[in-house]
């Protein structure tokens, strides 16, 4: 059972993850309550564990709650683009893809000016 806990990674949500941390953990004796932490935070998904470790919370219940707060911003503020090779929002809003050869040429199209070059007055 200790060995389960103790590589215990989360796969699914942080909602699932903390429910089976949780289970498992009421299972050990022997630990103190920063060690207890520590694996606690070590469980999470990378992205999730260093956000929370930038909030540095104090408890469990702390860090439970950034990892929820983490999730969701990253579950809702997900970019629309997808990519060069698939459809996305910007295809049809006259986004243009750079091309391997003119990559370090880039101009946002905002500042485009049909070719012509910008002069400072």
């Amino acid at each position: 059972m200790y060995n389960k806990f103790a590589h215990l990674k989360q796969k699914g949500n942080v909602k699932d993850y903390t429910h089976e941390w949780e289970v498992l953990a009421t299972r050990q004796v022997g630990f103190i309550d920063e060690q207890l932490f520590n694996m606690y935070i070590c469980g999470f998904k990378d992205y999730i564990q260093s956000e929370i470790k930038l909030w540095k919370p104090k408890t469990i219940g702390d860090a439970r709650y950034v990892a929820k707060l983490i999730e969701n911003k990253n579950k809702y503020n997900k970019p629309s683009y997808i990519g060069p090779d698939k459809s996305n929002k910007y295809s049809n809003e006259g986004f243009n893809r750079l091309s391997l050869d003119n990559s370090n040429k880039y101009v946002p199209l905002h500042m485009r000016d049909n070719g012509k070059q910008h002069q400072d007055p």
